[in-house]
């Protein structure tokens, strides 16, 4: 699709199906009224549901006893809704220069996104990478692997391959790679399931079995975490005198711990035991240091 109104017309026929489904002509009279450059006839119209379904993967069915068009909410998932979110960040982002008065972004570093493409074709041809790993904490090494996946975690993206040199599964940080090549030589990575090694995961660290912890919050944090659940495991199984209970199913983590700090107060660790008294020891640790006196 090289017509950049194309691709916007495509995103706002999903986004208005989905809100609610509709007849072609209501369809048309909307992107009417969202832009002149949308004006196309019913014709056009019919040509981009193919095409919606040939590059986003939404099914657009037409309803004969209503008569409406309508985009199946079975169709839809994470991925899919990523995909749609990035159009639409493009779309205001492309606008006109006046957007950028009204659209302010985040200051930082690159996050690798770069090395995306070329991962997934080296996934699809089994060809191997290298690269320099820059770590946080030691000297930078380089590494050899085959790749398997490309996850996303806490805003971050990695990659998910098998380390040729250490004969192990390794996840890679794509803002702490450089010198990245693809190799010519083929390499085909033992089978390993991504979705089911992280499915307990919060973030990308998994090194502690899951278990079940229960946290206490305070009543002003319900709609937060109603709208912004912690994990896909929580369920909130209590509400009572100015508190709800949430349950998790997950790695007891350095990340987890680090998430349930910063709600300060209003969050407490109930159970498991273990992890309530790892909680304990670091926050008497933060008391005992902000309770010395600060040497100027």
């Amino acid at each position: 699709m090289g017509n950049p109104n194309s691709t916007d017309r495509l995103y706002n026929i999903i986004r208005f199906l989905q809100n609610r489904p509709s007849s072609i002509k209501e369809i048309q009279v909307y992107l009417e009224n969202k832009d002149d450059a949308y004006k196309v006839n019913l014709k056009t119209i019919r040509r981009d549901f193919e095409k919606i379904d040939e590059n986003y993967h939404f099914k657009v069915s037409y309803d004969k006893k209503e008569r409406v068009y309508r985009i199946d909410k079975k169709n839809e998932d994470d991925f899919k809704e990523r995909m749609l979110d990035s159009l639409a960040v493009m779309n205001a982002l492309k606008q006109t220069e006046t957007a950028r008065k009204y659209i302010f972004l985040e200051k930082k570093q690159s996050s690798g996104t770069e090395y995306l493409h070329d991962i997934i074709e080296a996934i699809k041809n089994k060809n191997s990478l290298s690269f320099t790993l820059n770590s946080y904490w030691n000297e930078p090494s380089k590494r050899k692997c085959a790749p398997i996946a490309i996850k996303e975690a806490m805003k971050r993206w990695y990659l998910v391959a098998y380390d040729i040199d250490k004969k192990e599964i390794r996840n890679y940080g794509l803002d702490r790679i450089s010198n990245f090549r693809t190799l010519d030589e083929k390499f085909s990575p033992p089978f390993f399931d991504v979705e089911e090694h992280y499915q307990h995961a919060f973030g990308i660290e998994n090194y502690y079995e899951p278990t079940h912890i229960i946290l206490r919050f305070d009543i002003s944090q319900y709609n937060y975490l109603e709208s912004l659940p912690l994990h896909h495991s929580q369920k909130i199984t209590e509400t009572k005198n100015g508190y709800f209970l949430v349950n998790l199913f997950i790695h007891p983590t350095y990340e987890l711990k680090m998430e349930i700090l910063k709600f300060g107060e209003n969050c407490e660790v109930i159970e498991p035991l273990f992890y309530r008294d790892e909680l304990k020891n670091t926050i008497n640790k933060l008391k005992k240091m902000y309770n010395k006196k600060i040497n100027n």
